[in-house]
Formats: structure tokens, C-alpha cells, sequence
């Protein structure tokens, strides 16, 4: 039994006889960035510079070792540079084992730009919906148009990364799933579908700023001829439907009222039959501060001062 082995007890030798390796530590440590590189290919998820220091940190304390084997034998150096494959497995010398860092530093770029598809996907779903949802307005703004068009930037340079790595076909995580595709197939489906994508986005946005224009003008004319303006303008076009308070609890019905008053309450009811009170103050049109309080019910009239 090696020193490594009797170290690590029944776990070192389990792990050995599962995995098809030696029982030795530095074995194990290389065996371990190996599996490391064979996942990262797979799913072309994970490699970082933090972790290409970790593998040349552990090969190098590995080499050092003088129960080190001079060729390892494993299924998981398969497809590392210099390994070689004979009736006895595959294998790979200790000399050569930072190749294994060295392929892992490779797939840098190419997790970056799977992480730039799997991002162009996503977009292209989320502005299928809000599309879908135009009509309530959420979601539609200039600046995800803005987050949208840069996330177009990056597809083709993406494609072109997977392209020139050797990628074939790689799993996309989207809408909910994972969908295998043709990398082949990137730019029709993932870059000119999110061109089209944001050319309807654009359009749809275009329309309801347009609606919003023309509803937010219709809603402050009543308030701007009864002398609203500025901030107290903006808060009452926002507050449009909600029910406002004055001074001693009285509803404020009529725009007169409301473009009048110098402090209006607000009354948010929760479903526990909580209540929050906010306080909005003006100093003519000019906000002049915003406070709140909460209730375990609704207060008396003497909580709106």
C-alpha cells in the first residue's frame, strides 16, 4: 500500500478502484483537473483564469512529488494534447500534464462567447413577450432597447469564436430548457433572429411611447388649466386613478383640488389590513418633500396632518 494511500484511508482506495486511477495524491490531483477539462468541454459553462492558476498550482505541486508516475493512465486524458491511446488506455506523461491548463486557458474565449449566445437567446424570448405584453406597458423602454442592441453586438463575434475552437454543436439555455444545436446554425437562428427581434421591439416602443405621449397629454390638460405645473404636474399625471387625500381625510375628487393643495396623502392597504399613509408635500408646484407611516388599520382623520 504507497504512503498516499494508507494516508487517505478507505476513501483514497474507493475513489481509486471507482474512478480507474491510482491511488497517489498527485494521481488524484491531475485525474481531478482532467475531469475539470472534460466537463468544461462538455458543457462549455465554466474555465476562468482563476481556474487555470489552480490547475498549473496543482500540476506543478504534482511533478514535485516523488511518488509521482512518470505516465498516467486514465480515460479523462483523452483529447489532451500530447496524451496517446494503446491497448492499455489512454495516457500521459507527468512532463506534459500542464497541457491539460493549457487546453483549459483555451476554452476561455469560447465560455465567454457560449455565455454571449446563451444571452442572445434569453433576449430574443424576453422580447417576444414583452412584445406580446405591449399593451401594459411593462418592459417597453428605450433602455432595454439599448441592453438589447448591445447584446446583438456580440453574436457574430461569438459565432465566430465557437467557429474557429473547433465547436460543433453546443447546448443553448433558454425559455426554461436546454436545446442542443448545429453551431452551424447560430447566426440565421440566434443573430438575424434577434435583428428581427429588436426591429419589432423598436416598432412596438415606438407605438407605445406614442400612445403614453398622447394618454399623459389628455390626463394633464384638466390640471394644467386649473394651474398645475412642474413637479406637482408630473406626481399628479402619475398618481391618475389613485385616489388622493387632503389635510383631515377628505378625498380630493376634482383637479382644481388637487392642483391646489400644498399636501396630498396617498393610502396603501395591505392583506393583512395594514395601512401606509404617504405624505406629499409642495411649496407651489415644486416638490417639497415625501414622508410615511404605517397603521395596523386605518387611522382617524387626525393621522392625515
Amino acid at each position: 500500500m504507497s504512503r498516499a494511500l494508507s494516508e487517505c484511508g478507505v476513501f483514497a482506495a474507493v475513489s481509486a478502484t471507482q474512478l480507474g486511477v491510482a491511488s497517489a495524491r498527485p494521481e488524484a490531483m491531475i485525474f481531478g483537473q482532467a475531469s475539470e477539462l472534460k466537463s468544461a468541454r462538455a458543457t462549455v459553462d465554466y474555465a476562468s483564469k482563476e481556474g487555470v492558476v489552480a490547475c498549473r498550482k496543482d500540476m506543478a505541486e504534482a511533478r514535485k512529488d516523488p511518488d509521482a508516475p512518470a505516465v498516467l493512465t486514465a480515460d479523462e486524458y483523452a483529447g489532451v494534447p500530447k496524451a496517446y491511446t494503446d491497448k492499455d488506455g489512454t495516457h500521459l506523461e507527468l512532463a506534459d500534464t500542464d497541457e491539460i491548463c493549457n487546453a483549459l486557458e483555451k476554452l476561455i474565449p469560447a465560455v465567454a462567447a457560449h455565455h454571449d449566445i446563451n444571452e442572445v437567446a434569453t433576449s430574443i424570448v424576453a422580447m417576444k413577450r414583452l412584445v406580446e405584453m405591449a399593451s401594459s406597458g411593462s418592459g417597453m423602454t428605450k433602455s432595454n432597447l439599448e441592453s438589447f442592441e448591445l447584446t446583438e453586438r456580440k453574436c457574430r463575434p461569438a459565432v465566430a469564436v465557437l467557429k474557429a475552437g473547433g465547436f460543433t454543436k453546443m447546448p443553448i439555455h433558454f425559455d426554461g430548457g436546454e436545446t442542443v444545436l448545429p453551431v452551424a446554425d447560430y447566426e440565421t437562428r440566434f443573430c438575424d433572429g434577434i435583428v428581427e427581434a429588436i426591429k419589432e421591439f423598436k416598432a412596438t416602443l415606438g407605438s407605445t411611447q406614442k400612445a403614453d405621449k398622447e394618454w399623459a397629454e389628455k390626463a394633464a390638460a384638466p390640471y394644467k388649466k386649473a394651474g398645475a405645473a412642474g413637479a406637482k404636474l408630473e406626481f399628479l399625471i402619475g398618481m391618475e386613478g389613485r385616489a388622493l387625500y387632503a389635510v383631515g381625510g377628505r378625498e380630493l375628487t376634482t383637479p382644481q383640488t388637487k392642483a391646489r393643495a400644498s399636501v396630498m396623502f396617498e393610502v396603501l392597504t395591505g392583506s393583512d389590513g395594514s395601512v401606509t399613509i404617504k405624505r406629499y408635500a409642495f411649496k407651489g408646484n415644486a416638490a417639497a418633500g415625501q414622508t410615511q407611516r404605517d397603521y395596523p388599520k386605518r387611522p382617524s382623520a387626525s393621522a392625515f396632518k
